[in-house]
């Protein structure tokens, strides 16, 4: 098995990656000498929320999420970059991670006599790992994005994708994958309907906006009603996440680039 990547090493590649954009205003805060405590992580400034040790013993999903509706905190491991990336999806995305996570609690009251998991927190779980929120201030651009029209959209439409559009990692296993990128990773993406003038304000406001829009539509129950809310979009395709893409060819491949009429290309 290969070693863990080096925080040091890796720290300049994410403050100018496309997939880490979404935690930016957090990994530009966080020192390159060593890789982030809890105390830097809590120095942040989440509010309610902390970042606590891990217990020693395995707690299961269900304490672990009463764990943060009831006091706040949030169990993270030392030197993990899964939890280092769930800390700062935290971060930047605030009102819809407590939005999760009070939907688990509600399934986990509703649901435990008889012992069952649930269609919602089945889905609300894939999200909180693979997902992804995509501002878009062009309707046609988001219904094409909908429809499976890859190579219309990302090639055809490359400059609008680029003018309109805005895809933030949400999902903290995403994140992580995004330390070693492959062609075939995909995202469960919820899209937001914006004015195109919420693309032009600063960062840390797009990621403002958007968090409050998916968290209205978690609460909403809009977010995990069906699996149409979310598409599934495959992440290197998108304009500017990978020079391979620059070329049209690299839209040819069916296996990553299937059109809607085929089965879904998987969240991975």
């Amino acid at each position: 098995m290969s070693p863990p990547p080096d925080w040091r090493a890796e720290r300049p590649g994410l403050l100018c990656s496309p997939l880490h954009r979404s935690v930016l205003p957090w990994l530009q805060r966080l020192t390159d000498s060593e890789f982030p405590s809890l105390a830097a992580l809590n120095g942040l400034g989440l509010g309610r929320i902390l970042f606590v040790p891990a217990l020693l013993h395995a707690a299961g999903a269900a304490v672990y999420e009463r764990r943060i509706f009831e006091r706040g905190e949030v169990a993270t491991r030392s030197g993990s970059w899964h939890d280092l990336f769930n800390a700062l999806a935290w971060l930047s995305f605030p009102r819809t991670k407590t939005a999760i996570n009070r939907l688990h609690m509600a399934e986990l009251s509703r649901r435990h006599r008889a012992g069952e998991r649930g269609h919602l927190r089945d889905q609300a779980t894939l999200f909180d790992e693979g997902g992804m929120v995509v501002a878009c201030s062009e309707p046609r651009l988001a219904q094409m994005l909908r429809d499976f029209a890859w190579r219309p959209l990302f090639v055809g439409r490359r400059a609008e994708v680029l003018q309109h559009m805005r895809f933030f990692v949400f999902g903290h296993a995403l994140l992580e994958k995004g330390l070693r990128p492959y062609k075939s990773m995909a995202a469960r993406a919820f899209t937001v309907s914006v004015a195109g003038e919420l693309l032009r304000r600063p960062l840390v406001e797009q990621l403002a906006a958007l968090d409050g829009a998916s968290a209205d539509a978690a609460e909403r129950g809009v977010l995990f009603a069906s699996r149409e809310a979310v598409t599934p979009v495959p992440v290197m395709g998108i304009p500017g996440w990978s020079h391979d893409n620059e070329s049209a060819g690299y839209y040819d491949d069916p296996e990553v680039f299937r059109p809607r009429n085929e089965r879904s290309p998987p969240a991975q």
